[in-house]
């Protein structure tokens, strides 16, 4: 298994973390847990029992965000995974626009924002059995845009 951070839940610096993110960057990540467990053209319910833990553990280390105080950021998270699915997007396609997010918006992505995303994407891989090869690969790919490559 690779990983560039270790896995499960540990606490970060909160200050690194809960500085105000627009609604699109809760969208973005949304939709890249939803890559993640569809990957393999299928969502299964493991995969999203461990998205919505991990929202339920991370989710308190967000603000609210910039553009309306009412909608909690795990709820934004949950809405566009739950939206991809609904909508059966194509997960290298919600990859990639995720990745042209972050390179547009490089400010956003802290360490330890980052390594969120990176702990959650495992969770939801590692979820239901074990992790298959498009799973590897799209892992892979995240980490080589998380170490800058």
């Amino acid at each position: 298994m690779c990983c560039i951070f270790s896995t499960g839940f540990t606490k970060l610096p909160i200050m690194d973390i809960t500085s105000k993110l627009p609604a699109l960057f809760y969208k973005k990540v949304g939709e890249l847990f939803y890559a993640i467990a569809a990957i393999d053209n299928r969502v299964r319910k493991e995969e999203y029992l461990s998205f919505k833990n991990s929202l339920n553990s991370y989710g308190n280390l967000f603000e609210a965000i910039e553009t309306d105080k009412s909608l909690a950021p795990v709820d934004i998270l949950e809405s566009a995974f739950k939206q991809a699915y609904q909508k059966e997007k194509d997960p290298e396609t919600c990859f990639e626009d995720f990745v042209k997010y972050k390179r547009n918006n490089p400010e956003l992505f802290t360490v330890a924002r980052n390594k969120v995303v990176w702990d959650t994407a495992n969770l939801i891989a590692n979820s239901f059995s074990k992790v298959n090869k498009s799973e590897i690969i799209l892992l892979q790919k995240l980490k080589m845009i998380f170490q800058g490559s």
